[in-house]
């Protein structure tokens, strides 16, 4: 009995067309952030483009269907490819892929009109599919966030498309018969097919699950970051606030905690705009992170407050640890295009000899410091405690 491989292949074709709609539907409702859904469609499509050119051989002339056919499966692997690298947010030459594109086109033709050479284009067509499939695996395994679970899902399976090729390819060299062509009716072809075509739609669903995935961490990332700045926001600083403290009373740690403002914000937002005050306040956070400590935790407090718990340290180093801060918000003005905007800070300190590990007790002990703070004229740093300022 003869397996009929013809309709396994122009069954791909129509899953092929409907994932790449599906696909296509998907990319249209995705953030700016999530990437590639667009491009992976359109890798389905080429395939299933091929799929179908190939199906129709020997009912149309060989000439125009096995170039163009064997040329759009294996770009379709070069535009999924070119989808993970816009999905991991990774640069990619071009020119390479162009190439690779370039020279399955000329091999397929040349070895089918005039010299027609089964083993040659198969060979070529394989082998540039490969290694494609092995750079998308490659790069999923080595550039995904490691929370990412469905991106080895993916490259594992790229890797078995590849492995799927490589086998056949080997079969077909040294053990397959002359006739040996997809349409042969051969056990191994068509395993081959259809192995082919199932890994292929698993991919896809793989990538799809990527994306899901990448979603969760974008909506746990809006719900956890201030927008504006990139750092915690109020209730999630309160919560990492709350757990540094549990550990810092099993540990019997000290604890420094440090209320900022933006001296007269208003001002500067009356001034220069809400866009220069915004860049403001995302030059404070830069230049907060090159001033703090890896242990430190940084949140945004409220409009122009920010709020820094400082584990570890006495009440004088986390004084020092302000003043720093200060000298440098000082020293450094914010940059919104040509123009410099000089600013300062003005920092009240509260430390848990004085308030306890007490969240509420120290967040009250730094508001009443940092408005001594202002009393004495802003860019200043006091600390929550009997006789008051620091200068």
């Amino acid at each position: 009995m003869t397996l009929d491989v013809r309709t396994i292949v122009l069954f791909a074709t129509l899953m092929g067309l409907v994932l790449a709609a599906a696909l296509y539907l998907i990319s249209k409702g995705l953030p700016e952030s999530v990437r590639g859904a667009r491009a992976w469609s359109v890798g389905y499509a080429f395939q299933a483009g091929g799929a179908l050119l190939v199906g129709l051989r020997s009912v149309y002339p060989d000439i125009v269907l096995i170039p163009l056919g064997n040329t759009l499966l294996v770009a379709g692997h070069i535009v999924q490819y070119v989808a993970i690298k816009e999905f991991l947010d990774s640069p990619y030459r071009r020119w390479p892929l162009w190439l690779l594109g370039v020279t399955v086109l000329a091999v397929s033709a040349y070895f089918t009109y005039p010299a027609d050479d089964f083993y040659v284009r198969s060979a070529t067509t394989a082998l540039a599919t490969i290694v494609v499939l092995v750079a998308g695996g490659r790069a999923l395994y080595r550039e995904a966030d490691p929370r990412l679970t469905g991106a080895r899902y993916t490259a594992l399976l790229l890797l078995g498309l590849a492995a799927i090729l490589a086998v056949r390819g080997v079969y077909t060299v040294f053990l397959g018969p002359p006739a040996n062509t997809l349409f042969s009716g051969d056990v191994v072809q068509f395993v081959y097919v259809s192995a082919y075509v199932i890994l292929g739609v698993m991919s896809g669903l793989a990538f799809v699950l990527l994306i899901a995935e990448r979603l969760r961490l974008e909506l746990e990332r809006m719900a956890t970051l201030d927008a504006l700045t990139g750092i915690y926001n109020r209730r999630t600083f309160t919560d990492l606030a709350e757990r540094e403290l549990a550990r810092a009373k099993r540990a019997g740690a000290p604890v420094g905690l440090v209320l900022i403002d933006l001296d007269h914000f208003k001002a500067v937002n009356d001034r220069h705009g809400h866009v220069a005050g915004d860049a403001v306040l995302r030059a404070f956070v830069a230049t907060a992170g090159a001033a703090l400590r890896k242990q430190d935790l940084l949140g945004r407090y409220g409009g122009e407050e920010f709020c820094v718990v400082l584990p570890g340290v006495s009440a004088a180093e986390a004084v020092m640890i302000a003043q720093r801060l200060r000298e440098l918000v000082e020293q450094g003005p914010a940059q919104t295009g040509d123009r410099e905007i000089r600013y300062t800070i003005s920092a009240g300190v509260a430390h848990s000899e004085k308030a306890g590990l007490d969240l509420d007790a120290l967040v009250r002990d730094a508001d009443a410091a940092l408005y001594r703070a202002k009393d004495l004229g802003r860019n200043q740093v006091s600390l929550a405690a009997a006789g008051g300022a620091s200068a």
